[in-house]
């Protein structure tokens, strides 16, 4: 998602702009990705990831390079709207557990005020 993100802003920024993947690499990490040993690799995952970005519609192919669509903005929207809900069910949870120990500890403590009632009655203390 980062990278998608990365790429609409660059289309915002330049309308007709068309994404090639070895010079994308080169923009967002540095020049020494064209000098890695490794370069292929990464090209090869780079691409891998724009014609994942194709099938799902969120860029179109151009020949070899890519060019982003408006699908690409529901998809981002979607995904902060995911990352939004998960987050309030992490503080829902957490509501939950916070009231589930409250309700154990004023358990605990009842019990305890019965058994020293029922102690005191009794005559044991």
């Amino acid at each position: 998602m980062e990278l998608l993100r990365h790429l609409v802003e660059r289309k915002i920024e330049n309308p007709s702009d068309e994404i090639y993947p070895l010079m994308l690499a080169v923009q967002k990490y540095s020049r020494k990705r064209l000098y890695h040993p490794d370069k292929n690799k990464h090209k090869a995952h780079l691409e891998l990831i724009l014609d994942s970005f194709v099938d799902s519609g969120e860029l179109t192919k151009k020949g070899t390079n890519y060019v982003v669509t408006g699908k690409a903005l529901v998809t981002l929207s979607e995904f902060e709207l995911n990352v939004q809900r998960h987050q309030d069910q992490i503080k829902t949870a957490k509501v939950g557990n916070r009231l589930t120990w409250a309700i154990v500890i004023v358990g605990i403590a009842g019990i305890l005020s019965q058994a020293w009632r029922w102690a005191i009655e009794q005559g044991v203390i």
